[in-house]
């Protein structure tokens, strides 16, 4: 993420940093350096006004008076939140405090309010690890492929003796992860790299925990199936219930990769409730049960927090740290990329008026919130092609290193040059929101379609058939007949005595008659499944 937010600054603002070999040594005043004297971008000449249209916060502050937005966003979503009702707490109690998907950073637990957990306990063993130890049940990449291949499908001990043994490896672990995907709440601390100068934001967070979690979700799930396959269907369904409160616990995160880790675990378990219906064939009560299970599920997290939240404070926190740490900070992006010198110096950037790209950041972030938290899908995606095609406009404006041009230029007044940074900066950064809330939108689509396959399997138990049409599900079986959230139609369906098939048109609007093989992308389920 930083190699390539580092190459988007180098292009829209004409630096030259070529290649991608670690430097030697730290970039001069780059985060990570020896302390330099001041230089012409931290001397006090720059400007900007801390404020609700520029700076969006007000504070907390750092020790330079700039505001600190991983303080700041800690603040906000670690509201209500203790270490008792914090699931993330119980969580890395069973991961440990090292775990293979990452460093833990310095103050992690002490911002939830507990302690590391102790160097040696009953942690989770990643799948990779496991394999590696057990050398006579196949390399690693066999064993990922039987956990995919198992994740939505019953099977039993013999199938793959190794998955079968790193299930059991984990059975104290996945017992405690059911039990903390119980508490309500969850809080995962954005901490930032430090260096002897200071923050080097947001960019620079890592989430240790989060692709931990989705393996999780996938053993979960292949532990499911694994009952499914020995007829023990009550265990089978703790599991998905877990796996589902996994997702919706993950997916508030105060970033879009911890929402997008969220929406792939709740599909995850999505596919194996099908599974779980299809082969364990539950009866009428046992069905009206699971669905009372799954309505009782909090809906999944949205992507508007995110945007208003994480997204828009690292762009804020961008234009504040090419303030402090100049030009160089680009360089710092990439991990000290090597290879040439930057086209300018940090002179160029002395004394420039930073508010104007503070608040054009701030009007792009303000119309891409209110685009996402558009109800009406056809709206949305307006609203979003409108940005889509301003920012494009932008782009073009870029092509000739205009904004180069402009910082090499100091007779420009300094509002004009921050407002080409500004464009350059929003231009360049800005998130592919209609992909990410396209699948938000796929992820919820997603369990409503297996919402509504139980619903269909109920009216079967007692009606002996499918039903014709989804209306018959009303008033007993569904409170209201299923929408396709993108046509904003109900959904498409077939149904008759030996089974039935309901689809979404998906994200392309268009009917591929339940079709989701790539570039086709319905969304729909078929009772029963069609077996390979």
């Amino acid at each position: 993420m930083r190699t390539m937010c580092a190459a988007l600054l180098a292009l829209g603002l004409g630096v030259a940093v070529l290649g991608c070999k670690k430097r030697a040594e730290p970039a001069p005043d780059a985060p990570g350096a020896d302390p330099k004297p001041p230089g012409p971008t931290a001397s006090g000449k720059s400007i900007i006004t801390i404020g609700k249209t520029t700076t969006f916060v007000t504070g907390p502050k750092d020790a330079d008076g700039r505001i600190d937005y991983a303080a700041a966003l800690n603040e906000r979503m670690s509201k209500s939140v203790t270490a008792e009702n914090n699931a993330n707490v119980a969580l890395w109690k069973v991961l440990g405090p090292n775990p293979a998907s990452g460093k833990v950073p310095p103050g992690f637990f002490k911002m939830m309010g507990t302690t590391e957990p102790p160097a040696t306990g009953d942690y989770f063993v990643g799948l990779r690890q496991h394999a590696q130890q057990q050398p006579a049940g196949g390399t690693p990449e066999a064993a990922f492929d039987a956990m995919k291949r198992y994740s939505d499908r019953p099977w039993a001990v013999n199938d793959s003796p190794t998955l079968a043994a790193w299930l059991q490896a984990n059975q104290k672990p996945l017992a405690a992860v059911i039990e903390a995907t119980k508490r309500p709440q969850y809080y995962n601390p954005l901490i930032p790299e430090q260096t002897a100068k200071g923050s080097k934001g947001l960019m620079s967070v890592l989430l240790p925990g989060v692709q931990a979690d989705r393996e999780i979700a996938s053993a979960l799930a292949c532990r499911a199936m694994l009952s499914v396959g020995q007829n023990q269907p009550a265990a089978a369904w703790q599991d998905l219930l877990a796996c589902h409160r996994l997702a919706r616990l993950v997916g508030r995160g105060g970033t879009l990769i911890e929402g997008l880790v969220g929406m792939a675990i709740e599909q995850i378990a999505c596919r194996a409730d099908i599974a779980f219906l299809d082969r364990v064939k539950p009866d009428a009560k046992s069905i009206e049960q699971c669905l009372r299970d799954l309505r009782a599920l909090p809906a999944l997290p949205g992507v508007a927090e995110k945007i208003d939240g994480a997204e828009r404070f690292t762009l804020l926190e961008t234009i504040m740290l090419l303030d402090k740490y100049g030009v160089a900070l680009i360089t710092n992006l990439a991990d000290g990329a090597d290879g040439g010198a930057p086209a300018f110096g940090d002179d160029v950037l002395a004394g420039i008026d930073w508010n104007p790209a503070l608040e054009a950041a701030n009007k792009m972030y303000d119309r891409l919130v209110a685009a996402v938290r558009e109800k009406n899908r056809a709206k949305r995606n307006l609203a979003l092609t409108e940005i889509e095609n301003d920012l494009n406009k932008m782009r073009s404006s870029l092509m000739g290193g205009a904004a180069a041009l402009t910082l090499k230029n100091p007779a420009l007044p300094p509002a004009t040059r921050g407002a080409d940074v500004g464009t350059v900066l929003v231009t360049l950064l800005a998130p592919a929101v209609r992909k990410v809330q396209d699948a938000s939108d796929r992820a919820t689509q997603t369990h409503e379609n297996v919402i509504t396959a139980f619903a269909c399997s109920w009216y079967q138990r007692f009606n002996g058939k499918y039903p014709d049409k989804l209306q018959d599900l009303v008033p007993t079986y569904l409170s209201a007949v299923p929408t396709d959230l993108f046509s904003d139609k109900p959904l498409l369906y077939l149904g008759g005595v030996n089974g039935c098939s309901f689809h979404s048109v998906g994200p392309n609007g268009i009917d591929e008659s339940g079709d989701s093989t790539p570039p086709r992308d319905d969304i729909g389920i078929t009772l029963p499944l069609r077996r390979k």
